[in-house]
């Protein structure tokens, strides 16, 4: 099975700062009125029954979790499947239902939904008598119908699939629904084995007093690599790797903040050799950013994957491009760009 490790090295922000002893970085909260306007809540979804008659207000959950966001992705065509649930990864959940007439009277909460609800979109039968929507938990995902009349809820089926979107379709009348489900037949996800099938070796060629991290995967497929650094001025610096090249290195891709910077860096050298690699002209505000290396394959003639970091810098730029505030405006996550 390909290993997929996630290294946390420390940033140099200056000459002065190496990659030797490093302090995690943890999660901070902004300033309180920051938080009241993220945590503020979301405009709703409404829907119109079919007959024109109601109007359903389905309340949306606001940002996504660190829970959501950690949670184990597989790419595929396109697709952004969560294999816990068998169904689109990083979706969009409501909490809560209410129903409305269309003149605004008799407002009425749908009743019975699950504990720490995350529900999909309702669909309504067509004669406006029913609503069916999933409702997704740690293992699986469930498929929910609510009676109007009595505007109560209960769960009628589980173990919905969605890799290709929750189909969901009533039959004429109301008299009954559609869905897919996962085959049973199919087995429990297979689990991965949390034994490393090498090490993460910190080696010392000479080049660096302090050693780099070398990181060594059997494979293209699952290969990457995340470094994390914090910004706490905005003013203008460049982004650059500082390593090693070998005959044995792989062709690796720069992300940060999940943006593509630049093109594939090929790390393949007939011989060990230190290089810089320069990434980035751009001003970071102040945050969190995550620097991202994917390997997209090698070099015909290198012998292997690997990565040899020994840091990542933000080089101080030029008096006056501080002075003249050149791109100071640019948005770099839209036009990312390198001054040669």
């Amino acid at each position: 099975m390909i290993r997929r490790i996630l290294l946390s090295l420390q940033v140099m922000l200056l000459l002065s700062m190496t990659a030797g002893s490093q302090e995690a970085i943890k999660y901070m909260l902004p300033p309180d009125e920051i938080v009241r306007i993220v945590d503020a809540p979301v405009t709703p979804s409404v829907l119109v029954s079919p007959d024109k008659q109601t109007i359903l207000i389905a309340e949306r959950q606001g940002l996504p979790t660190i829970r959501d966001l950690a949670g184990e992705e597989f790419r595929l065509a396109g697709l952004r499947i969560d294999p816990s649930v068998n169904g689109p990864s990083r979706s969009t959940y409501f909490t809560s239902f209410r129903i409305i007439k269309t003149d605004g009277s008799e407002e009425r909460t749908v009743k019975g939904l699950p504990d720490n609800p995350r529900l999909g979109l309702p669909v309504w039968s067509d004669d406006g008598r029913k609503l069916a929507f999933t409702n997704s938990t740690a293992g699986t995902t469930e498929l929910w119908v609510c009676d109007i009349t009595t505007m109560t809820s209960k769960k009628i089926a589980e173990n919905l699939n969605g890799v290709f979107g929750y189909i969901t379709e009533w039959l004429p009348g109301g008299n009954g629904i559609i869905f897919s489900v996962t085959d049973p037949a199919r087995g429990a996800m297979p689990v991965k084995s949390n034994v490393p099938e090498g090490p993460v070796v910190q080696e010392n060629l000479g080049f660096f007093p302090q050693g780099q991290l070398l990181y060594h995967p059997d494979a293209r497929e699952g290969a990457w690599v995340e470094i994390p650094f914090a910004v706490t001025v905005k003013e203008p610096r460049r982004l650059l790797i500082r390593g090693t090249r070998a005959d044995d290195y792989g062709t690796y891709q720069p992300y940060l903040n999940g943006v593509k910077v630049g093109g594939p860096i090929d790390l393949y050298h007939p011989s060990v050799s230190e290089w810089e690699w320069h990434l980035l002209d751009f001003w970071p505000d102040p945050g969190q950013y995550t620097l991202r290396l994917e390997c997209v394959g090698k070099n015909p003639a290198s012998r292997g994957y690997l990565l040899g970091i020994e840091a990542v810098r933000l080089r101080e730029r030029r008096p006056r491009v501080k002075e003249w505030a050149r791109d100071a405006a640019r948005d770099w996550r839209t036009e990312p760009i390198l001054y040669r």
